[in-house]
């Protein structure tokens, strides 16, 4: 599951649990202010939340460093040309959704601006009055009498001065003294980026509802119930609001005076709002806390490694000056693997235990087939007859992954920096190979050195060097699946 798609269910969860709760407990409530607050913290908290995560791994009995979740690591057996690294992203490698989700969200941001900019461009040269520095301008926009912001856009048909004129003018008022335009733009801005979660459409719409509710009551309190059902009636058909204001025609009439006459008790409040309390805790425990992968595909939660050597048979792989073959080190080394397994609390299974030959297609086969955590392939390398330097220790990803990119980069980097804190100095590079594209598991390829390299060559053939040699890259697979679990 890719991070973004992780991100957008969390977010889907929070702000759906939290109008569930709004649904059932608060709406319909005569606690405005509250509700109102609590509409924006859900868009908010649906964004955040999503991001915070406490991950509980478990670990193999006695091993001294974490061990979460499953991870693999590979390598070829072929002969390699040393190569740089290649970033990620290509032209190649387009995601293509994420593509898609940005255009969506750079046209509705760009009609979000040009809202903003048609009501910022109406004509604010007729001032009838201003009040308490909120200026009254006259206009025929659709949809006048509204509020943006500090100004109250006031329609020529309308007489201001009349009964139900003073009515609404005192009622967009209190939009403009609560900016209550900020917290549309705000919701708008959010719904044009979280565009694919349909409960923002509902938090926008219940926010513009709670904010009338809010200018009603104050009506209400001046004026009495009689007078804001009669200027509601009054109201004229066929206004269409700008969707970043408030307008008092903004229906339903019904649901309004119902409201208007509704009583909520204190008890009633002071309950609504304790029970926000215990809704967090779950909505957070729900999204934030995981419990981390096992460290092991198998049973007993024992991280499992595969190990191939490399080469073998019939196929020497490199042969040094001194007549050493790769594929007799690479055996070595795969045994060393499997010989510290038992102390550093892990399983160890070798593709080959003696010299056979094993052709590329089974190999792969195998390493697809064998129920394990992580696939190491070992190899050497030999640098060319007319180089003079050494081929350092490789660790080699695949460049053309038809699966786990992420997980194989995330490998690679963790093995690389704890073999690098414990002296050694590998490079990663990025290969297309087969056992690394086909490869059913996060893979990397571990070149060990130079078999012309006299300090390579100690590090392959002496005994407390090639153990501590493997337990380096082991802990280094130990590191990357701790980071798994925190995901």
């Amino acid at each position: 599951m890719t991070p973004f798609i992780l991100f957008a269910i969390k977010s889907l969860v929070v702000s759906g649990a939290m109008l569930l709760y709004y649904g059932i407990v608060l709406k319909n409530k005569k606690m405005y202010s509250f509700n109102r607050y609590f509409l924006l913290f859900t868009a908010l908290l649906s964004v955040v939340l999503p991001f915070v995560s406490f991950s509980i791994a478990s670990m193999p009995a006695g091993f001294n460093i974490p061990l979460p979740g499953p991870s693999n690591v590979i390598i070829d057996n072929t002969e390699f040309e040393p190569t740089s690294i290649a970033p990620s992203g290509g032209i190649g490698t387009i995601n293509y959704w994420l593509v898609g989700y940005l255009v969506i969200v750079a046209g509705m941001l760009t009609r979000l601006i040009m809202s903003v900019w048609k009501i910022s461009k109406l004509n604010r040269s007729t001032i009838l009055k201003v009040v308490d520095g909120i200026e009254v301008v006259e206009t025929s926009a659709e949809g006048a009498p509204f509020t943006f912001f500090k100004t109250v856009y006031w329609h020529s048909a309308v007489d201001i001065n009349s009964q139900h004129g003073t009515t609404i003018l005192e009622h967009e008022l209190v939009h403009a003294e609560q900016l209550h335009s900020i917290d549309l733009l705000f919701l708008e801005s959010m719904k044009s980026i979280l565009w694919f979660n349909p409960f923002y459409y509902l938090l926008s719409k219940e926010l513009k509802m709670v904010h009338e509710f809010i200018a009603d009551d104050a009506i209400v309190q001046l004026k009495g119930v009689p007078t804001l059902a009669a200027t509601l009636i009054f109201q004229k058909t066929g206004f269409t609001t700008p969707q970043l204001t408030n307008s008092f025609f903004h229906s339903p009439i019904k649901r309004r005076i119902k409201m208007a006459n509704a009583v909520t008790t204190v008890k009633q409040m002071i309950f609504s709002k304790l029970m926000v309390v215990p809704l967090l805790a779950i909505v957070f425990l729900i999204t934030s806390f995981t419990v981390g992968k096992s460290a092991s595909r198998n049973g007993d939660g024992t991280l499992t490694i595969v190990v191939d050597a490399g080469h073998g048979g019939n196929d020497a792989g490199a042969v040094s000056k001194s007549g050493l073959k790769e594929k007799d080190i690479t055996l070595r080394i795969a045994q060393m693997f499997e010989k510290i397994a038992p102390e550093m609390n892990v399983k160890v299974k070798l593709i080959r235990t003696d010299d056979v030959s094993i052709a590329l297609n089974d190999r792969l086969k195998i390493a697809n087939d064998v129920n394990g955590d992580v696939f190491v392939s070992v190899h050497i390398a030999k640098r060319a007859t007319t180089s003079t330097e050494a081929v350092p220790i490789q660790i080699i990803q695949s460049s053309r992954p038809k699966q786990h990119k992420a997980e194989n980069a995330s490998m690679a980097n963790a093995i690389d920096m704890k073999m690098k804190s414990d002296g050694y100095k590998p490079v990663q590079l990025a290969k297309p190979l087969l056992m690394l594209n086909d490869n059913n598991k996060p893979s990397v390829i571990i070149e060990c050195g130079d078999i012309d390299e006299a300090n390579d060559l100690q590090r392959m053939t002496n005994n407390a060097e090639t153990e501590r040699f493997c337990k380096s890259i082991v802990k280094g697979i130990v590191n990357y699946q701790h980071q798994q679990t925190k995901k």
